[in-house]
C-alpha cells in the first residue's frame, strides 16, 4: 500500500535569498537564523514523512 502524504509536507520553507551588499553583521546573523529555520523546517517535514511511512503519526 502506498502512503499518501499531505501536500504541505512535500514542500519545505524556502531558503532566504542572499542579502545584497552592503551587509551589516546584524543583517548576516538574521539571514543565518532564517537559513537555519528553513533547514529545520525541512528536516521536521522529512522526519514526519518517515514516521508516516512506518505507520506512525506526526
Amino acid at each position: 500500500m502506498e502512503v499518501q502524504h499531505p501536500p504541505q509536507l512535500l514542500e519545505c520553507q524556502p531558503e532566504p535569498p542572499v542579502l545584497p551588499p552592503p551587509r551589516s553583521v546584524a543583517d548576516v546573523l538574521g539571514w543565518v537564523a532564517d537559513l537555519r529555520a528553513a533547514g529545520a523546517d525541512c528536516r521536521a517535514r522529512l522526519a514526519c514523512i518517515r514516521r508516516r511511512q512506518t505507520g506512525e503519526g506526526c
